[in-house]
């Protein structure tokens, strides 16, 4: 799936948590674009993902790598502040060393990823584990599917969807359209 459709399941899966859980804390559409943003996290570890041209959209596709590995080492150096740092470094650490669609699209990195946001906000948790499974089950519709049980290296999938193809696009605007509707309902 591309990034804007994860992206956009992401914001479904936000608007079911503000719809289940009804989070107090923080406002709907903060919750919605945590998990939204949540969704795209799994593709931390390939250079040309949306996440990668937001957050360093002008930094060369060979240094991007170094620099999300930089960053992970850095907050687990400030692991006197909380264990999450130490998760999110590890988490960092992990996605720029080993190739795509090994680690962070497992059930160790949904676990570590959820965890961490628990330690960090546990009203946004449910938001972050919802929006990277979102991302998991979805690329699990893809021909080469998703290594769920990492480090084993077996791939599960669910369908055949190419990435980039119209039943891509169909997933993300029907989802778009699915949680403008919903939000509005809330």
């Amino acid at each position: 799936m591309t990034g804007w459709t994860h992206f956009m399941v992401g914001a479904v899966a936000g608007t079911v948590v503000v719809a289940v859980a009804e989070p107090t804390g923080w406002p709907k559409e903060v919750v919605i674009g945590v998990a939204a943003g949540s969704a795209t996290l799994p593709d931390l570890d390939t250079e040309k993902s949306l996440i990668h041209q937001f957050l360093l959209r002008n930094v060369n596709l060979h240094v991007r790598r170094r620099i999300i590995g930089a960053a992970g080492l850095g907050l687990m150096l400030l692991t006197h502040y909380s264990y999450g740092f130490i998760l999110a470094g590890l988490f960092l650490l992990l996605a720029s060393v080993l190739p795509h669609r090994t680690f962070t699209h497992s059930l160790l990195a949904l676990g570590v990823i959820t965890w961490t946001s628990y330690l960090l906000d546990t009203e946004l948790s449910p938001a972050v584990f919802a929006g990277y499974l979102s991302h998991l089950v979805a690329d699990s519709m893809t021909p080469n599917g998703v290594p769920w049980l990492w480090p084993y290296q077996r791939c599960f999938r669910i369908a055949q969807i190419r990435t980039g193809s119209g039943m891509d696009h169909v997933i993300g605007l029907t989802a778009l359209f699915g949680s403008f509707l919903i939000w509005l309902v809330l």
